[in-house]
């Protein structure tokens, strides 16, 4: 979960139902009417539809924070990075490995407080692993 209160934490118990049939679960975050900012609709859509072309997966939220793993798959695909491409970097470790991936629907939370991310930074991170990472 990420730590800016994003996610609630009442939604656990539905990634622990999910994990049951998958080795990793993803929070797909609702984007139409939520308070998402624009950027980060269009961002996301466009990270998701890269790494859905590199890894076959056809996940619709694929940089959301949320997410549950099977310990002893994780094991096997933990990353290299320690930025937000580590993100990435798991999803196409994950399809290297034939691993399966189911997303549950969360609500998106935005406080308005200012993201502390550099967008950049973190546009530069995903590119680079998305071009340099091999499953």
């Amino acid at each position: 979960m990420d730590g800016d209160l994003q996610h609630p934490p009442e939604y656990i118990p539905s990634f622990l139902l999910a994990i049951e049939n998958a080795d990793i679960v993803i929070g797909k975050r609702k984007k139409s009417g939520s308070d998402m900012p624009l950027h980060r609709r269009l961002s996301n859509s466009v990270t998701s539809f890269l790494i859905n072309l590199k890894t076959g997966y056809k996940l619709r939220d694929s940089q959301s924070g949320f997410r549950a793993y099977r310990l002893e798959k994780i094991i096997s695909i933990l990353p290299i990075s320690d930025g937000y491409e580590a993100e990435t970097e798991i999803l196409i470790k994950a399809s290297g490995r034939g691993l399966t991936i189911r997303e549950v629907e969360i609500p998106t939370i935005y406080t308005g407080l200012p993201s502390k991310m550099s967008y950049p930074r973190a546009i530069f991170g995903f590119l680079r692993i998305l071009l340099k990472q091999t499953n």
